[in-house]
């Protein structure tokens, strides 16, 4: 194609899709010629099978590769072949109770597609999931009218007419069910994998109904994971630890676990034994009430292979309020203001002041060093307020040691004036 709009190549016939899909002989490849009437046969094939996810890792030789190798697919070790990412197909057109005229051998070599956006969910492991997707934009009038729309009658999918938006969908996985929701949603229904198993598919959106003019390729990766529920009062920070067996961490000399929100769950150790497997040790620390959700990974950073993936669900309690502090700010300036602090330890003491909505209130001065029995100010901004949305509001001042010993907490009771 990039050869024929330089004008180096003549351009490629168009094939007439809709004259083998209509009529009485739809679907069973039949056609009329009249005398001397010239036809080009249109050939098209569908691949679906993603290079990539099916190809095993292989070893590159010693002299390097060339990109033409990489595209054609290394050999592998066995038998010098190529992989199977390769089809053959006969083609043959025979006259009505006649001979065969003329026999065409087509191979088709899949090759990796351009996905415009992948789409990612971490849900719990054999949990039934829905989820709605954007349908991309519809194509322009020039991609439409070169796939024929305005001859092809209306197909009705869910209550509409998807023949007039020109956005055909296909998904490559059939375990998942597509179901059109509204006139940009779709809807897809399907079964969390076991962690940490990924289960990934395409969506394949096209201009036309023959399924030869693509749109847009996105890829939907979801991630089975282990459940874990951990409870904790806000402002506090608890240690806890999580066993994986030794089966997961199988051939895996060292374990490396990563956390999605560090601020909520710090990894602190993970301790390898190849006789119980692989113990991970993390605190956690909440500074809102309610659930929230931190996503922890196991991998092998030798193979990087994944060897576990966990959901971890912080459920955060109300914290014991030691003191309360009435303060009144202006409405719509930025006011700094501080606040006394006495260690009551008899030896000197390191603090960590933290505030649950910086937002509001931001804590200027994180650590404290305090002589023993000694006062030192917790300098504080609390940042400007629109008369719009001034009102009350509470923020909790969390001061903990170094230790974690003394953690206390101090409710603010902002008041806007």
């Amino acid at each position: 194609r990039g050869l024929a709009t330089k004008r180096l190549v003549p351009p490629p016939p168009n094939g007439d899709f809709a004259r083998l899909a209509n009529g009485a002989t739809a679907g069973r490849g039949l056609f009329s010629l009249a005398p001397r009437e010239v036809m080009s046969l249109p050939f098209r094939y569908l691949a679906f099978d993603h290079p990539a996810f099916t190809a095993e890792p292989q070893v590159a030789p010693g002299v390097g590769v060339s990109y033409a190798d990489v595209v054609l697919g290394l050999p592998t070790q066995d038998n010098g072949a190529a992989p199977t990412n390769e089809r053959h197909f006969m083609v043959e057109v025979v006259l009505h109770n006649g001979p065969v005229l003329r026999r065409a051998e087509v191979t088709a070599r899949s090759q990796a597609c351009a996905v415009a956006q992948t789409l990612r969910f971490f849900e719990l492991e054999g949990t039934p999931v829905e989820k709605l997707m954007a349908l991309p934009p519809a194509p322009g009038e020039s991609l439409r009218a070169a796939a024929g729309l305005t001859e092809v009658p209306p197909t009705v999918v869910g209550g509409h007419e998807d023949c007039a938006l020109g956005r055909f969908a296909l998904c490559t996985d059939p375990q998942v069910h597509v179901q059109r929701r509204d006139e940009d949603e779709l809807g897809l229904r399907f079964l969390a994998p076991p962690a940490p198993l990924v289960k990934a598919f395409f969506m394949v959106f096209y201009a036309d109904v023959h399924f030869s003019r693509v749109t847009a390729v996105q890829l939907v990766e979801v991630m089975g994971m282990r459940n874990e529920v951990v409870r904790v009062a806000v402002g506090q920070s608890v240690d806890r630890s999580l066993a994986l067996a030794p089966a997961e961490v199988r051939d895996a000399a060292t374990v490396s676990v990563y956390s999605s929100h560090p601020e909520a769950v710090a990894v602190q150790q993970v301790s390898m034994d190849p006789q119980y497997g692989a113990k991970v040790s993390f605190t956690v620390t909440a500074l809102q009430v309610g659930k929230s959700s931190c996503r922890l990974h196991a991998v092998d950073p030798a193979t990087r292979r994944r060897v576990a993936a966990l959901l971890l669900v912080i459920t955060a309690d109300l914290p014991e309020v030691k003191l309360a502090h009435e303060i009144s700010l202006p409405v719509g300036r930025a006011v700094r203001r501080q606040l006394q602090y006495k260690n009551e330890i008899p030896r000197p003491m390191r603090y960590k002041v933290r505030s649950s909505d910086p937002s509001l209130c931001a804590v200027q001065s994180p650590e404290l060093v305090l002589p023993a029995l000694g006062e030192r100010p917790i300098e504080l901004l609390f940042h400007e307020v629109p008369s719009s949305v001034a009102c009350q509001q509470e923020v909790f001042l969390f001061i903990a040691s170094e230790d974690r010993a003394i953690q206390e907490t101090r409710v603010l009771q902002l008041t806007y004036t």
